[in-house]
């Protein structure tokens, strides 16, 4: 399942609205509903959702998370045409493994992506040590 499928099943859950029910109230097919919580559908497009806000009047973080969740479920991407050989490669080898990847090997692939973020940001503690030596210098001097 998508993490689309499961934020929509979890939230129609927790407004306690049968898919009959939410179907009818914002104007789709059961049918639609269901496929939708169980991966076969979707993600919905914008209409869907802007009828699923205001269908159950979901607060500001919940229409942020409904947001996230159909982003992170989308099923195609397009790599940008100046992207390097290097990318193109690694999306092919990805795409070919998908389906045989380990639940850790995700985990690890996903903590490479955010390794970005942690090498942009100074490490504290060797900021701390570089700065703590240069007052000692500077005490010496």
């Amino acid at each position: 399942m998508n993490p689309f499928s499961i934020y929509f099943h979890d939230l129609r859950r927790r407004y306690r609205i049968s898919q009959r029910e939410l179907a009818n109230l914002i104007g789709y097919e059961q049918g639609y509903i269901s496929g939708l919580e169980i991966g076969r559908k979707g993600p919905p497009n914008e209409e869907f959702v802007s009828k699923l806000i205001m269908g159950l009047n979901l607060d500001a973080e919940e229409q942020a998370a409904l947001r996230q969740v159909v982003q992170e479920s989308q099923r195609k991407y397009v790599l940008p045409s100046d992207a390097s050989a290097d990318v193109f490669r690694m999306v092919y080898e990805l795409w070919g493994e998908m389906e045989s990847l380990h639940p850790a090997q995700i985990r690890m692939i996903r903590d490479v992506l955010h390794l970005r973020n942690d090498l942009s940001a100074p490490n504290r503690a060797e900021s701390g040590r570089t700065l703590q030596k240069g007052k000692i210098q500077g005490a010496k001097m």
